[in-house]
């Protein structure tokens, strides 16, 4: 709950409203380990374009994006 001086609001994750989070658990949980097994990758990729004297640039982000948009695909068609 969050109390302003107009009143109380609900302030809720929008993940609950998500039907793969709220339907398809095993898919859910599946898709977390894939992220922190990227965060990783990342991690090691960036520190090495640090080494070579490059600035950082976000592999989850550019995979991420991709996700969504066949996500997004997947579910136009449905």
């Amino acid at each position: 709950m969050h109390e302003t001086p107009r009143g109380r609001y609900l302030v809720l994750h929008g993940d609950i409203f998500d039907t793969v989070t709220r339907n398809f658990v095993f898919l859910s949980r599946l898709g977390d380990c894939g992220y922190q097994v990227l965060l990783g990758i990342n991690r090691a990729y960036n520190a090495w374009r640090a080494w070579r004297g490059k600035e950082y640039w976000s592999l989850r982000k550019a995979i991420k994006a991709r996700v969504k948009e066949a996500v997004n695909h997947i579910s136009k068609f449905e």
